[in-house]
């Protein structure tokens, strides 16, 4: 196809704007974005104004890992175009992406002022935590997201099984701990890049709940992994010991970890240094691979602001001594995932859990939505 561009284009007198379109398309499969953003830009010479060539070029500057261009872009789609919950969609995901999420809830509650019972919006709104379940039902969306959120609502641990109320989730809030209760077991739970555990957390923690464990969240908006602590409350070691005074304050004599995605990463670490009994990590990152895909954008702020040895969980594990057990748990036919939970494979105190039947990045909703969950926690957290 690309070669077929480039010879229209050298045939071509005036070349216009659908064959450099053509060209940045082809360009842009190939992953050579250089020339896709060179055939973009010619593109738009040509065009006053086109819809698809802009948002061409806002894909090229996310698939690049420019987020800032890439919210450029797409912000003027979303100005040409009010009324289309896709640009809108498109930056709220952005923003999250990169720790923005006042911004991106600004742009979200705008847009359900203009569109408020739009399937789309919603589906964001309480996948990443903006609103609840509760909320779209309300809207007249009961079924949103195709009706994962509320097959996992329904799945999770009814009322009469909770043995403490619920954690008070806020969106901007990065470090929120559950109401407290008479336990042994404190939990940490290292959220994902879009702020919840693969599920919303008024729904993940109904399973903490129910086993009677204290339990604590945290949001890392700078988006490093945790690896520069919560942005409320300073480093990563302010963070640890705002940890730790929560377990003593609780009179907690446990305390184990859990993480999902970027989360997982951070269960791992944040779990050794704190001596976690149990740590369960769901899809974790454990070295540096561009190889192995993943967000262009999230590379693009690790590769600025962190180093490969603090990428490597590998050579952080071998550098320190811990008695934690390590538990891994990813999809066999997730080939990134698979990859990096091979990598820690014979360290000790690592168990890795592969789930045969997954194929993608989502563990832990997985067994929310196949296994019971609340037995299977209940086991590996030992309470």
């Amino acid at each position: 196809m690309r070669q077929a561009a480039e010879q229209l284009i050298v045939i071509t007198e005036t070349p216009s704007a659908p064959e450099f379109l053509a060209l940045a398309t082809a360009c842009r499969n190939l992953r050579d974005f250089d020339a896709a953003s060179e055939a973009a830009e010619r593109a738009w010479e040509r065009a006053a104004w086109s819809p698809e060539i802009t948002m061409m070029r806002a894909l090229i500057a996310f698939e690049r890992g420019d987020g800032e261009l890439a919210i450029l872009r797409f912000r003027e789609l979303a100005s040409r175009a009010p009324h289309n919950p896709r640009w809108v969609f498109e930056l709220v995901i952005l923003h999250q992406m990169l720790g923005e999420v006042d911004t991106a809830a600004h742009e979200l509650d705008a847009a359900l002022e203009r569109m408020p019972a739009d399937p789309l919006l919603w589906g964001i709104a309480v996948g990443s935590d903006f609103r609840t379940l509760q909320e779209a039902t309300k809207a007249g969306l009961p079924l949103v997201g195709y009706g994962l959120y509320a097959a996992l609502q329904d799945r999770s641990p009814a009322d009469d099984q909770l043995r403490r109320p619920l954690v008070s989730n806020q969106k901007l809030r990065d470090f929120m701990a559950a109401p407290p209760m008479a336990g042994d077991t404190l939990v940490v739970v290292f959220t994902g890049t879009n702020d919840t555990a693969g599920m919303p957390l008024s729904i993940f923690d109904r399973y903490l709940a129910s086993l009677g464990c204290n339990a604590v969240y945290l949001k890392d908006f700078r988006r490093l992994l945790f690896l520069r602590g919560l942005k409320s409350l300073g480093d990563r070691d302010t963070t640890l010991q705002a940890i730790r005074a929560l377990q003593r304050q609780l009179g907690c004599g446990r305390l184990c970890t859990i993480g999902m995605s970027a989360g997982a990463f951070a269960a791992i670490h944040y779990g050794v240094e704190l001596g976690a009994d149990c740590i369960l990590s769901f899809g974790a990152p454990t070295y540096h691979s561009p190889n192995l895909g993943g967000a262009a954008i999230q590379r693009r702020l690790y590769e600025t602001f962190l180093s490969n040895w603090e990428l490597d969980l590998r050579a952080f594990l071998q550098s320190r001594s811990y008695t934690s057990h390590i538990n891994l748990f990813f999809g066999e036919r997730e080939l990134r995932d698979r990859a990096h939970a091979l990598y820690l494979d014979d360290l000790d105190g690592v168990t890795l859990h592969p789930v045969s039947q997954l194929n993608d990045h989502e563990c832990l909703r997985w067994f929310a939505l196949n296994r019971d969950l609340r037995t299977l926690l209940g086991e590996w957290l030992g309470v």
